[in-house]
């Protein structure tokens, strides 16, 4: 054999050898650890002390040795085994027969049967079947130690019975303590076991929470929490609905195959929950008349309703197969559908922020479009056009009353429309004029559509009338008086208008008053800037950049593409007497009167105002001077022929002079032109006045 050889054969023997050693250290330990050996060493002590006072002593400590070994070697055996009940029963037997041994040997039955009574009390710790093998055990060892060392059946008998009414008083006194204990043990082991199954429902609801908190109450985080109730929980089936107590919709599930989409509350145990928005635990759902059978497996349910201020939100629901749901179960699925409740309150809060903040988003920028422009066109097509960003819609109008005629007119459209800009709506008339007759916003979901390029050629097709829309109109207020209508429709009529929306068409409804107010107000103050508010004229103020614009305009114009200009002085007769003689009262009356003619008589495209005091000027756009003398002729005799009431009643006439020019393709200044129109008014007035001259 080689030396590598022998070093294998040397290990492997080392290896083995040390194995052997580990386990009979292991079974040592063991034997040190198992209570049956603790137990046999305390039955030795009253042994020994008999031992010390008897001359049998050595003998009685041999026997007690031999037990002690014995019952080790049962404990290893058992240990080996899986501890079997039958060497259990061999150790409790052994323990009576060397307590029979020592009875035996030393002749003092009496002294040694209270040792009997410990083997009783330990084997009242195990079985009934061991309780009763021990007692059975000790009264026979020990009558039959008293028969054979007294020598007196019927005295043994009667010191046997003794023992044994002891015997049982200890066996069954501690059998009934053993079981109190045994009682309190379960109950304390059911207490843990339901404390570590609260902390694991507690565990599972906090991390729901913190995947709700997280996410929200999205499609993914109801799935995610379905995941975790059936994971974490143990529920094969767990689904969860969202909606009304009318129609809820499935939203996550786990474990199912097949599952309905949507529960209208008429039929299962679902529906119930529905109809009824409290909880139901179902513990045997084949007793359950409202059990709606989907899998022929499931054997409990509970479905618990998502409840916010009263307000039914949907339902968890979960089913078992294996096991009967309890109340535990349905507190956990309670707390659970309330944290899931909580979610969807808190979500729907958080939408709502974010809605109003993107509402005031876009009312702050609709104030800013409808603020940035004194233009009324530009402004009546902001508000249209803005206002579909705030609130969306297919079709928005704008109508806005025409102080003028008193009519409401359509003055701003937004969406495909064949309305035409400057239709009239009548109050009452339409969703528009429902809200400019009554004074409030009016909400139609079946508002008449308005025509638009398709539906005006289809109407040559189709007797049918298009779809109607859904509609809302807000009117326009200010100081009590009604400037018109806003008015929003949509295609999709189950799109309703939200009351966060219908806020906002009041707001728009604000904002837009106030910006056609103020181009309103803008106006009339250019207006007043530019007019004589006698007369209603233009004042000298706008006539003199205006003619000089007319002018600029002519200059750019090649020479033989530029055309007639004239101009007309006008200059009441006198007019000085008549305010001195009748007040001025009657002199503005005069001039109200003038001003009246030269706006009835002149064409839009002259120029007309009042130059100063009793002067007037008509700049005349293409005109020759024959024109100009003809026209001031018809203006003189017009105001000749108009009487003006007297302040006591008489009729009083008044005359004008006029004087006429114009002004040749090459001549550019309007100096040049008024000049010679004040030269023939001079002119007429030397001539004797009320006539015109030209120069």
């Amino acid at each position: 054999m080689t030396d590598a050889a022998r070093t294998q054969t040397v290990h492997r023997g080392v290896s083995a050898a040390t194995e052997s050693l580990r386990d009979a250290v292991a079974r040592v330990a063991a034997v040190a650890r198992d209570r049956a050996v603790f137990e046999s060493a305390a039955l030795l002590i009253p042994i020994g002390l008999v031992g010390l006072t008897h001359a049998t002593g050595p003998m009685l400590w041999l026997i007690a040795s031999a037990y002690l070994v014995a019952s080790a070697w049962l404990a290893v055996r058992a240990h080996e085994r899986g501890g079997s009940a039958g060497w259990t029963e061999a150790r409790i037997l052994l323990a009576v027969g060397m307590v029979a041994a020592g009875q035996l040997l030393t002749g003092t039955t009496g002294l040694l049967s209270v040792v009997y009574l410990p083997i009783i009390a330990l084997a009242a710790f195990g079985s009934p079947r061991l309780l009763v093998l021990a007692l059975v055990a000790s009264v026979l060892a020990h009558l039959t130690s008293e028969t054979i060392v007294r020598h007196a059946f019927l005295e043994s008998v009667e010191r046997a019975l003794g023992f044994a009414s002891a015997a049982g008083l200890v066996a069954f006194g501690t059998r009934g303590e053993v079981q109190r204990l045994e009682r309190a043990r379960h109950r304390l082991r059911r207490a843990v076991r339901s404390d570590r199954r609260r902390a694991r429902h507690i565990a599972g609801i906090e991390a729901i929470g913190r995947v709700l908190a997280g996410q929200g109450p999205t499609p993914a985080a109801f799935d995610d929490v379905v995941e975790r109730i059936s994971t974490e929980f143990g529920y094969r089936y767990v689904s969860v609905y969202l909606g009304d107590d009318r129609l809820v919709t499935l939203v996550a599930q786990r474990g199912y195959t097949e599952l309905v989409e949507t529960f209208d509350g008429e039929r299962g145990i679902v529906g119930r929950v529905m109809r009824t928005q409290r909880p139901v635990l179902v513990a045997d759902v084949s007793r359950d008349p409202d059990y709606w059978v989907l899998n022929p497996d499931v054997t409990s349910e509970i479905c618990t309703p998502m409840l916010a201020g009263g307000e039914f939100l949907g339902f968890l629901n979960v089913e078992s197969t294996d096991r009967r749901l309890d109340t535990t179960d349905l507190r956990l699925m309670t707390t659970i559908a309330d944290r899931l409740a909580a979610a969807l309150i808190i979500g729907r809060e958080r939408q709502r922020i974010s809605e109003r903040a993107d509402l005031f988003h876009h009312l702050h920028e609709f104030s800013e479009a409808v603020s940035s422009t004194l233009d009324a066109e530009q402004l009546h097509r902001a508000i249209a056009r803005r206002a579909s960003l705030v609130v969306p819609a297919d079709v928005v109008t704008l109508h806005l009353l025409d102080p003028e005629h008193g009519r409401y007119l359509l003055r701003a459209i937004e969406g495909n429309s064949y309305l035409a800009l400057g239709s009239e709506v009548r109050p009452g008339e339409g969703i528009a004029g429902r809200a400019v007759r009554d004074r409030t916003m009016v909400i139609d979901d079946a508002a008449p559509q308005l025509p638009t390029l398709r539906t005006v050629a289809a109407g040559f097709l189709a007797e049918e009338p298009p779809p109607p829309m859904l509609g809302a109109s807000v009117p326009l207020v200010r100081d009590g008086a009604v400037l018109g209508a806003l008015t929003l429709m949509r295609h999709d009529r189950a799109r309703r208008f939200t009351e966060l929306e219908r806020d906002a068409l009041a707001m728009l409804a604000q904002q837009a008053v106030l910006a056609v107010t103020n181009v309103s107000l803008h106006a009339e103050v250019a207006e007043l800037a530019m007019r004589d508010p006698l007369t209603g004229l233009f004042n000298r103020r706008y006539l003199d950049p205006a003619v000089q614009q007319l002018f600029a305009r002519q200059a750019r114009l090649p020479v033989e593409e530029r055309v007639p200009i004239a101009a007309i002085m006008f200059d009441l007769d006198h007019f000085s007497q008549l305010n001195n003689r009748h007040g001025h009262q009657i002199g503005d009356a005069v001039l109200r009167t003038f001003g009246e003619i030269l706006r009835s008589r002149m064409r839009t495209t002259d120029l007309v105002g009042r130059f100063g005091g009793e002067e007037f000027v008509a700049i005349l756009y293409r005109a020759s001077l024959d024109d100009a003398m003809r026209i001031a002729d018809e203006v003189r005799e017009q105001l000749t022929a108009t009487p003006i009431p007297g302040s006591d009643g008489e009729e009083l006439r008044a005359s004008v002079s006029a004087g006429c020019a114009t002004v040749g393709p090459d001549q550019e200044s309007p100096e040049e032109l008024l000049r010679a129109a004040d030269v023939a008014l001079y002119m007429a007035k030397r001539a004797g006045r009320d006539r015109v001259c030209a120069a």
